[in-house]
């Protein structure tokens, strides 16, 4: 739907949407405009690759049952699980948002606060020193490599994790490294 252009307009959300899966009857326009202000982060008229994650995670496949649904829509419905669920693990006092303190305890084995903090960095897109799903959803994207953007087009590569161009990632073995175990 983008082509070369790597976004889509805020008006090919809901058509996108209902191609993947959605119903039509729940995408009203209250509905749409809530998924677009949770997932266009930096708040301009296109919705980049990230975003849209954002927003399918958000607006489908996280709020959709995977039964009757096709064995692909099950298996992006398996990865947004398994990413709330560390999300959620992360976020020890449920509030929706992981903290610094919640983000080192993640992450056990780093041990310093200044890569917790510059983590934390990564994740906080909106400067409010928390990280809400959203942020998260976006920040895994780019550390996996899944940021819809070319490998030249990456200003600093030497800022990304390792893992943005280890092409066997595998999720739940880098939250289980990390010590977040996520129930199978």
């Amino acid at each position: 739907h983008a082509g070369d252009k790597k976004w889509i307009p805020k008006s090919s959300v809901k058509p996108i949407l209902i191609e993947l899966g959605a119903k039509e009857a729940d995408l009203t326009d209250e509905v749409i405009n809530e998924i677009i202000k949770t997932s266009n982060l930096d708040g301009d008229e296109k919705i980049e690759f990230k975003e849209f994650l954002i927003a399918c995670a958000v607006g489908l496949f996280l709020k959709t049952s995977g039964e009757n649904q096709s064995p692909q829509f099950q298996e992006i419905q398996d990865g947004f699980l398994v990413v709330r669920q560390a999300f959620d693990k992360i976020d020890e006092d449920k509030s929706e948002e992981i903290d610094f303190e919640e983000l080192r305890g993640a992450f056990l084995s780093m041990r310093q606060d200044d890569l917790i903090n510059e983590r934390l960095k990564e994740l906080d897109f909106n400067g409010d020193k928390t990280i809400e799903f959203p942020e998260f959803v976006y920040g895994l994207c780019a550390w996996v490599g899944m940021s819809g953007e070319d490998d030249d087009e990456i200003a600093d590569p030497e800022t990304l994790s390792p893992q943005v161009n280890n092409k066997s990632f595998d999720m739940k073995e880098e939250l289980d490294h990390a010590h977040i175990k996520i129930e199978s």
